[in-house]
Formats: structure tokens, sequence, C-alpha cells
């Protein structure tokens, strides 16, 4: 599944959304595929619809027609989030020409154009997991296996940008985690950031061996919008205030130092993995391990849309005439 068939075309990024019965930012990803002409060319679109009472999107959707036939039934903090991220993977996997696969909520919206992000991570070879050695549920998979032969436990969140031969791990190592009938808590949080667990193996796996199996430890979906002090109910739980989007504060996130900006990537721990490497996130770079700190952000609230297009118009624009005044200040000082 995840060797490379035959492709007639350019390599594509497949952008992968799990959502409930809609996209609440369908605006801003309508004008992020019509601002690139013939996106399809660049890109392909997935949709995994979760509530059974809506088989289809509606017709004047954007995203109409792009729905995957496999629909799990999803709840929140169990395994059946990474089932649906599964069957998006496996859709995906079936067009030999998607070469990325970049996993989505339905509060996702681009921070940068298709084209800045095609180029981007068609350049660079590894995925984007965010990933930090952890004891977290670490006892309740114990029953994979290989836990005892020193495997470093792993935790991040879900939201991935995976190479085509990770994606094709990541569909097969499920099948084998459920085989072995572990309650598996969390799941989206440990499936993809533990691929190298063998079970009955030895620590490492083939990551150690091949560096492409080695992804960056950083998401490249901006998650954490409201403030880290304050605390809100969710399903009966106190959650974290900064991990819901009726919290956002789009003030903060205008503010924020390297959310538009570019960076470098290098493999090793999560607080050393992404770098500050100037405003500029979409030159084109002869380093493979460069680009933009962020290429999503997660949990616009619907109410904040219109706002966060405004936003990133307004943006766009100032970098259109940035060359421009930067030119006239230079003939000025002549």
């Amino acid at each position: 599944m995840g060797s490379p068939a035959t492709c007639d075309a350019s390599p594509r990024l497949a952008f992968l959304f799990l959502c409930e019965n809609g996209i609440a930012t369908e605006p801003l990803w309508r004008d992020f595929f019509k601002a690139a002409g013939d996106w399809r060319s660049l890109a392909s679109v997935y949709v995994h619809v979760a509530d059974r009472r809506f088989p289809r999107l509606p017709a004047t959707s954007f995203f109409a027609g792009h729905e995957i036939d496999e629909r799990i039934g999803v709840n929140w903090g169990d395994a059946t989030i990474m089932r649906a991220t599964v069957a998006l993977l496996r859709a995906a996997l079936k067009a030999p020409c998607n070469a990325r696969f970049a996993l989505l909520s339905d509060s996702c919206a681009p921070l940068h154009s298709l084209r800045c992000m095609h180029a981007f991570l068609l350049r660079v070879r590894r995925s984007f997991v965010d990933s930090a050695p952890s004891t977290k549920r670490r006892s309740k998979y114990a029953c994979l296996g290989g836990l005892s032969n020193g495997q470093v436990w792993r935790s991040g969140s879900n939201w991935v940008v995976l190479t085509r031969e990770v994606a094709a791990r990541t569909v097969a190592t499920l099948g084998r985690w459920r085989d072995r009938r572990c309650p598996m808590p969390h799941l989206d949080e440990h499936l993809v950031q533990n691929l190298g667990l063998r079970i009955g193996g030895h620590a490492g796996g083939a990551a150690a061996k091949k560096p492409s199996l080695d992804p960056f430890a950083v998401s490249l979906t901006h998650f954490e919008l409201g403030a880290k002090s304050t605390f809100v109910t969710y399903k009966r739980q106190r959650h974290f205030a900064h991990w819901h989007a009726a919290t956002a504060n789009l003030t903060a996130l205008a503010s924020h130092p390297t959310l538009r900006a570019g960076c470098t990537f290098r493999p090793g721990p999560k607080y050393f993995a992404r770098q500050y490497d100037g405003p500029d996130a979409c030159v084109r770079s002869a380093n493979a391990s460069s680009g933009p700190c962020y290429l999503f952000v997660r949990k616009v609230p619907p109410f904040n849309v219109e706002a966060f297009r405004t936003a990133l118009l307004r943006h766009a624009a100032s970098r259109r005439t940035a060359p421009v005044r930067r030119r006239q200040q230079q003939r000025q000082r002549y």
C-alpha cells in the first residue's frame, strides 16, 4: 500500500479532514484552494464525517464529493479517533500520487498558500509528529509487548503531517495493535508517536536505521490559542481553555512571534526541533529543512472565521508591499 506505485503526475499533498458534520472554516479553505488555480494538480482532499445522521455534506459545500465511504462513530478520548484517521489515510493511500498526508480538524485554517506548502513539504523528506518521551498511559499499553526491552514511550498530538511511507506504516500498525486487544486510551496521542515499537522486539525499531522514518518531533499545526491558566468544563471534565475554540483570542494569535515566520527544523528532542529562521516563511530555500514554522492553526471559532480571513488577507497584502517599500527606501538613501 505504501510503496511508490505508478504516478503519472506531480506528487500531491493529501488534506485529511476529521469533522463531525461539517467544516466550520470552509470559507478559508475555499479561498485557499481557489487561490492556487488548478489546485487539483497540487492537492487531494478527503473528509471523514463522524455524524452518521449526515451521510453526505450539503451539495453547496466546497467539500461535497470528497467524503470517504468508510465511517467511524468517533468518541472523544478513545481509539475511534485514530480509527477514523486511519480510514482517511487508507483512502488517500489508494491514490499513488499522494506523497504527503496532513491531518486536520473541522476548526483548522491554513496560514500560507497551497503552493508554499507544496514546495516546502515536498522538499522535506521527513514527517512532522508532535512527540516527546512520556510515562503518560504507558502502563495501559503494556499488553503490546516490547516496552520491557527499553522502548521509550512517547506522547504527543494527533495533528501530524506524514510521508507516504510513514502513513502506510500507521495504517498497518493500527491493525497489529488492535490484534493485541489493548484498551488503547487516547490512541491519537500515541500511535504515530510510537511506530518504532516492534511487538515483542527491541527498542528503536526500523526508525533508528532509516532517517526517513524518524520524524521532526513537532506539529505544523498551532493549536493553543487561549490562556493556559483558564479552565472550562468539557464532557463533565475540567479542561485547559486553550484546547477549545470558544476561548480563542485572535488578538493574541496575531501577535504570536513565530506563527507566520520561517523556521529551520532539526531531528532530535521537541524543544530543539524548531528554530526561528526569519520572518519570510515561504522564501525558496536550498535548505531542505527550512520552511514555515507552522502551516495551519486549529480551533478557529465559527464566529471568528471572517475576522480571521480579514487578518490573513491583510497579512498577504503587507507581504506584497514590503519588498516595494524596501526598494523605495534604498533609492532614497542614494
